[in-house]
């Protein structure tokens, strides 16, 4: 799936960049990102900002899985929620699926969804392709990247959204924050799933967690062993992110998870979307905030307020042996090599010569 093109001269007026800027390495622009967005994100996100809220398409990549209907219900009663507060607001949902033997639309019933999309690989491309795909097909304002094993709340998308109009001419990725469940958990029999379900059983890394070896990246990551973190409260909701760049072992775009993250469209076009290199488990979605806060100087807004249910089925999934494993060489790649890009070459250097900007 191509990727919209951008000549030079356009991509450089667009970023408001020189060639020096554009020689700069990601790991000089991230470290040196101020994030100090200057609001109160709950106060935002749960009070009208009497601006226009963002239209939305929403991104769902899917690979096999039995929780793709259940993700749908519970995105479409988020939509009414948003929807009850501005009638004119319009949206759209983008499944991509990824060469599924179990096809998407065998999986939930396709007439009895408004302004759905269906895209099918005919085989597994990964979700790096998948997301791309999705972004390509976006028409609207921002772009909900939602995996297809997650559940929300009815106020999440609202919340989000009201972060993304407040900010207008200044941009931001937004991001949600989890309860990771078994798929044997009993909430799972509940018809419907409230924020307060989900609020009692947030375990998320980024709200408090201390650190467990087989966490870390390298060997230098094995220092903060035992350690407790609270990150978001450290931070400020990440906008005291430190100087040096590093919390712990961890940059700011680390913390965008891909189960559940807004950004917005065009920005995400410009710097050519997701890059290709990262394939597999561990940091496929890391590639895309790291060239927005790169290129653009967008924020990292953490959305508190509302949660999602991440399912985790443990039958589907390879080993915690092969996972760790696969964590490692990702995070070797993008520390050593990755954040020695510079601007130009991440924008550019995608790894298909299709999806180059030219």
């Amino acid at each position: 799936m191509k990727l919209m093109a951008f000549s030079r001269k356009i991509l450089l007026g667009a970023l408001a960049m020189n060639e020096t800027d554009m020689g700069e390495t990601l790991r000089t622009r991230i470290y040196s990102h101020n994030n100090d967005y200057r609001f109160n994100v709950s106060e935002v996100s749960r009070a009208p900002s009497g601006t226009k809220l963002p239209s939305l398409s929403v991104v769902i990549p899917y690979f096999q899985g039995k929780y793709l209907g259940r993700t749908l219900h519970g995105l479409y009663r988020a939509i009414k929620k948003v929807q009850a507060t501005d009638i004119v607001w319009i949206f759209e949902i983008i499944v991509v699926d990824d060469g599924s033997a179990q096809r998407a639309e065998d999986v939930f019933g396709l007439l009895s969804f408004q302004n759905l999309t269906v895209i099918r690989f005919e085989k597994n491309s990964g979700r790096t392709a998948a997301r791309n795909a999705g972004l390509n097909r976006a028409r609207h304002d921002v772009v909900l990247f939602i995996d297809a094993d997650i559940l929300v709340n009815e106020d999440i998308l609202l919340e989000h959204l009201r972060v993304h109009a407040f900010l207008q001419n200044a941009s931001c990725i937004s991001i949600g924050f989890f309860s990771f469940i078994t798929n044997e958990d009993p909430i799972l029999q509940k018809e419907r799933i409230t924020n307060e379900d989900i609020r009692k059983k947030l375990n998320d890394f980024r709200l408090s967690c201390t650190y467990q070896s087989h966490w870390a990246g390298c060997e230098n990551d094995l220092r903060f062993s035992g350690k407790t973190f609270r990150i978001v409260t450290e931070t400020r909701d990440f906008r005291h992110w430190p100087k040096e760049g590093f919390l712990g072992p961890w940059i700011l775009p680390n913390m965008v998870l891909g189960g559940f993250f807004m950004v917005r469209r065009v920005a995400a076009l410009f710097v050519g979307g997701f890059d290709h290199s990262f394939q597999g488990y561990g940091f496929t979605e890391t590639s895309l905030p790291t060239k927005l806060i790169a290129a653009f100087g967008h924020f990292v807004v953490p959305v508190v307020g509302s949660g999602c249910l991440h399912i985790e089925d443990p039958n589907a999934n390879a080993s915690r042996r092969i996972k760790d494993e696969a964590f490692r060489k990702r995070h070797h790649y993008y520390f050593s090599h990755y954040l020695g890009l510079t601007l130009q070459q991440s924008i550019y250097g995608q790894s298909n010569a299709h999806d180059r900007i030219s």
